[in-house]
Protein backbone atom coordinates (compact mmCIF):
# COMPACT_ATOMS: atom_id res chain seq x y z
CA UNK A 1 0.00 0.00 0.00
CA UNK A 2 1.50 3.30 -1.09
CA UNK A 3 0.66 6.43 0.76
CA UNK A 4 1.48 9.97 -0.18
CA UNK A 5 1.60 12.74 2.37
CA UNK A 6 1.73 16.34 1.43
CA UNK A 7 3.47 18.83 3.61
CA UNK A 8 1.79 22.20 3.72
CA UNK A 9 4.00 25.16 4.26
CA UNK A 10 2.68 27.52 6.85
CA UNK A 11 1.69 30.85 5.41
CA UNK A 12 3.13 34.02 6.82
CA UNK A 13 0.52 36.47 8.02
CA UNK A 14 -0.33 38.99 5.36
CA UNK A 15 -1.94 42.38 5.30
CA UNK A 16 -5.56 41.47 4.52
CA UNK A 17 -6.73 44.61 2.73
CA UNK A 18 -5.77 48.19 2.05
CA UNK A 19 -5.92 50.29 5.18
CA UNK A 20 -5.44 54.00 5.72
CA UNK A 21 -2.17 54.80 7.52
CA UNK A 22 -3.78 56.60 10.46
CA UNK A 23 -0.53 56.47 12.47
CA UNK A 24 0.80 59.24 10.20
CA UNK A 25 -1.98 61.58 11.32
CA UNK A 26 0.21 63.47 13.81
CA UNK A 27 2.60 64.48 11.02
CA UNK A 28 -0.11 65.57 8.56
CA UNK A 29 -2.75 66.82 10.98
CA UNK A 30 -2.95 70.36 9.55
CA UNK A 31 -3.41 69.16 5.97
CA UNK A 32 -6.21 66.78 6.89
CA UNK A 33 -7.81 69.44 9.07
CA UNK A 34 -8.15 71.77 6.07
CA UNK A 35 -9.78 68.96 4.07
CA UNK A 36 -12.28 68.33 6.88
CA UNK A 37 -13.08 72.03 7.25
CA UNK A 38 -13.82 72.40 3.56
CA UNK A 39 -16.01 69.29 3.71
CA UNK A 40 -17.93 70.77 6.66
CA UNK A 41 -18.55 73.97 4.71
CA UNK A 42 -19.82 72.11 1.65
CA UNK A 43 -22.08 69.73 3.62
CA UNK A 44 -23.87 72.41 5.63
CA UNK A 45 -27.39 71.84 4.27
CA UNK A 46 -29.56 68.71 4.34
CA UNK A 47 -30.40 65.87 6.65
CA UNK A 48 -28.03 64.78 9.39
CA UNK A 49 -27.45 61.31 7.94
CA UNK A 50 -26.63 62.79 4.55
CA UNK A 51 -24.25 65.33 6.14
CA UNK A 52 -22.54 62.59 8.08
CA UNK A 53 -22.09 60.36 5.03
CA UNK A 54 -20.65 63.28 3.03
CA UNK A 55 -18.25 64.15 5.87
CA UNK A 56 -17.26 60.52 6.34
CA UNK A 57 -16.53 60.14 2.65
CA UNK A 58 -14.53 63.39 2.56
CA UNK A 59 -12.45 62.36 5.59
CA UNK A 60 -11.71 58.93 4.12
CA UNK A 61 -10.77 60.29 0.70
CA UNK A 62 -8.63 63.04 2.22
CA UNK A 63 -6.89 60.56 4.50
CA UNK A 64 -6.21 58.21 1.60
CA UNK A 65 -4.70 61.02 -0.43
CA UNK A 66 -2.68 62.62 2.37
CA UNK A 67 -1.77 59.71 4.67
CA UNK A 68 -1.65 56.92 2.08
CA UNK A 69 -2.75 53.29 2.30
CA UNK A 70 -1.06 49.98 2.98
CA UNK A 71 -0.73 47.46 0.18
CA UNK A 72 -2.71 44.25 0.53
CA UNK A 73 -1.00 40.88 0.16
CA UNK A 74 2.29 42.05 1.65
CA UNK A 75 3.79 40.19 4.61
CA UNK A 76 2.52 41.56 7.91
CA UNK A 77 5.35 42.57 10.22
CA UNK A 78 4.36 44.20 13.47
CA UNK A 79 7.48 46.13 14.45
CA UNK A 80 5.90 48.61 16.86
CA UNK A 81 8.55 51.20 16.11
CA UNK A 82 6.29 54.23 16.47
CA UNK A 83 7.77 55.06 19.88
CA UNK A 84 11.38 55.11 18.65
CA UNK A 85 13.16 58.40 19.00
CA UNK A 86 15.84 59.72 16.64
CA UNK A 87 18.57 58.48 18.98
CA UNK A 88 17.15 54.94 19.04
CA UNK A 89 16.81 54.86 15.27
CA UNK A 90 20.43 55.96 14.83
CA UNK A 91 21.72 53.31 17.25
CA UNK A 92 19.65 50.53 15.66
CA UNK A 93 20.92 51.54 12.21
CA UNK A 94 24.49 51.52 13.57
CA UNK A 95 23.89 48.00 14.91
CA UNK A 96 22.49 46.79 11.58
CA UNK A 97 25.42 48.26 9.69
CA UNK A 98 27.89 46.64 12.09
CA UNK A 99 26.12 43.29 11.64
CA UNK A 100 26.28 43.55 7.85
CA UNK A 101 29.97 44.45 8.07
CA UNK A 102 30.61 41.43 10.29
CA UNK A 103 28.76 39.16 7.86
CA UNK A 104 31.00 40.33 5.02
CA UNK A 105 34.35 40.24 6.84
CA UNK A 106 33.85 37.67 9.63
CA UNK A 107 36.71 39.28 11.54
CA UNK A 108 37.06 39.50 15.30
CA UNK A 109 37.19 43.30 15.24
CA UNK A 110 33.94 43.63 13.34
CA UNK A 111 32.31 41.07 15.68
CA UNK A 112 33.43 43.11 18.69
CA UNK A 113 32.07 46.30 17.10
CA UNK A 114 28.77 44.56 16.37
CA UNK A 115 28.42 43.32 19.95
CA UNK A 116 29.13 46.80 21.34
CA UNK A 117 26.62 48.38 18.96
CA UNK A 118 24.08 45.70 19.87
CA UNK A 119 24.46 46.43 23.59
CA UNK A 120 24.08 50.18 23.01
CA UNK A 121 20.98 49.67 20.87
CA UNK A 122 19.48 47.32 23.44
CA UNK A 123 19.90 49.90 26.21
CA UNK A 124 18.46 52.66 24.05
CA UNK A 125 15.42 50.58 23.12
CA UNK A 126 14.85 49.60 26.75
CA UNK A 127 15.01 53.21 27.95
CA UNK A 128 12.68 54.33 25.16
CA UNK A 129 10.20 51.61 26.12
CA UNK A 130 10.37 52.61 29.76
CA UNK A 131 9.78 56.26 28.90
CA UNK A 132 6.98 55.53 26.46
CA UNK A 133 5.11 53.08 28.66
CA UNK A 134 5.93 55.04 31.83
CA UNK A 135 7.28 52.03 33.75
CA UNK A 136 8.85 53.17 37.00
CA UNK A 137 11.35 51.26 39.16
CA UNK A 138 8.99 51.51 42.13
CA UNK A 139 6.59 49.22 40.25
CA UNK A 140 8.95 46.28 40.81
CA UNK A 141 7.66 45.79 44.33
CA UNK A 142 4.03 45.82 43.21
CA UNK A 143 2.49 42.35 43.13
CA UNK A 144 -0.51 42.20 40.82
CA UNK A 145 -3.65 40.30 41.82
CA UNK A 146 -3.18 37.70 39.09
CA UNK A 147 -1.39 35.16 41.25
CA UNK A 148 2.02 34.52 42.72
CA UNK A 149 3.53 32.72 39.72
CA UNK A 150 2.50 35.36 37.19
CA UNK A 151 3.73 38.15 39.44
CA UNK A 152 7.16 36.56 39.85
CA UNK A 153 7.44 36.23 36.07
CA UNK A 154 6.61 39.93 35.69
CA UNK A 155 9.05 40.91 38.43
CA UNK A 156 11.85 38.88 36.84
CA UNK A 157 11.18 40.55 33.50
CA UNK A 158 11.22 44.02 35.07
CA UNK A 159 14.41 43.25 37.01
CA UNK A 160 16.13 42.02 33.84
CA UNK A 161 15.06 45.16 32.02
CA UNK A 162 16.34 47.40 34.79
CA UNK A 163 19.66 45.49 34.94
CA UNK A 164 20.23 46.17 31.25
CA UNK A 165 19.71 49.86 31.95
CA UNK A 166 22.06 49.94 34.95
CA UNK A 167 25.00 48.32 33.14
Amino acid sequence: MDMRLQHRRSKRPQVPSERIKWWKLTEHNAELETVVKTAIRTASAGYVKKKWSVLEQAIKEGARDILGTTKSGRPFIDKQAWWWSEEVQVLVKKKKDAYKKWLKTRSDDSLREYREAKAEAKKAVATAKLQKHDIKPCMRSWIPPMGRRRSTVLLKRDNALLKTLDT
